[in-house]
This record gives C-alpha cells, sequence and structure tokens, in this order.
C-alpha cells in the first residue's frame, strides 16, 4: 500500500449558488483533505478512475455511506447478420474487478477517515457543497 500523490478530482453537484470560486475552494479543501488519507492499493495500475459520491451534513461530517457514482465498464453486445443487438448487453467480468473494486473501497475508507471537513462551512454555503462527486484516479499524479 502506498499514500496517494494521485490526482483526486471534485465535483459540485449541488444546486448552490452560481459563484465559482467557493465552490472551488471547498472543493479543493476536500480534495486536500482525502488525498493525505488515501492509501492507493498496490495493483491500481491500469485500473482507471472511479467516482464516489458523497453527502455531508451542514457541519462537513459524511451523512451516509459513500457510493460508487461510475467508472468505465467493458459492455459485450451480440449482432445479428443486419446489425441488431441479439439479446441483453452484459458486463464482461474482467481480471480489474477484483482491483477496481479494492480501489472504490480504498476511496472510500479515505473519505470515511478523513471526515468530518468542518472548514467547509467557513468557505462556502452549505447547498454548495452538501453532495459531491469525487474521481479518484491512480494514474495521474497530482
Amino acid at each position: 500500500m502506498r499514500r496517494a500523490p494521485f490526482l483526486l478530482s471534485a465535483l459540485l453537484i449541488a444546486s448552490g449558488p452560481a459563484g465559482a470560486d467557493p465552490q472551488k475552494t471547498a472543493a479543493d479543501y476536500v480534495r486536500g483533505q482525502i488525498v493525505r488519507c488515501w492509501i492507493v492499493p498496490a495493483d491500481a495500475s491500469g485500473i482507471g478512475a472511479v467516482i464516489i459520491r458523497l453527502k455531508l451534513d451542514r457541519k462537513g461530517l459524511v451523512r451516509e455511506t459513500p457510493e460508487l457514482a461510475g467508472h468505465e465498464a467493458t459492455v459485450r453486445i451480440q449482432l445479428d447478420d443486419n446489425g441488431t443487438v441479439v439479446g441483453p448487453p452484459r458486463i464482461v467480468a474482467t481480471p480489474q474487478d477484483k482491483k477496481r473494486a479494492a480501489l472504490v473501497q480504498s476511496a472510500i475508507r479515505a473519505i470515511r477517515k478523513c471526515s468530518p471537513f468542518p472548514k467547509l462551512v467557513e468557505l462556502a454555503p452549505y447547498d454548495s457543497w452538501k453532495e459531491m462527486t469525487i474521481t479518484f484516479d491512480p494514474s495521474k499524479p497530482l
């Protein structure tokens, strides 16, 4: 396991005020806190990014279990001679699935370990940071 000198990007998705500066400052603060707590799994190479959604209370404490909001997936489809999809598309299991699950768990552990984020209250209105989506990407250095 290694500490994460890697890229974490945060996107505020609440319907807060239009001012981008307080939101950016809040996102930078949360990113800076989490990067100190994130221990990237040793075999995280080639996984790609995972996106974790978290909801915060008014004190900057994570309210619910952070959840996987998205990641790249490989989908298998079958086509007939006319190019029509035959049967339902299926997500293909790859050896990276266990690696990706480990990355997701490491990201969630980092969020829990670093919570609460009390400085958020000083940085921006609650509605601008009550829900965040954070991208954990072990392939891109800060």
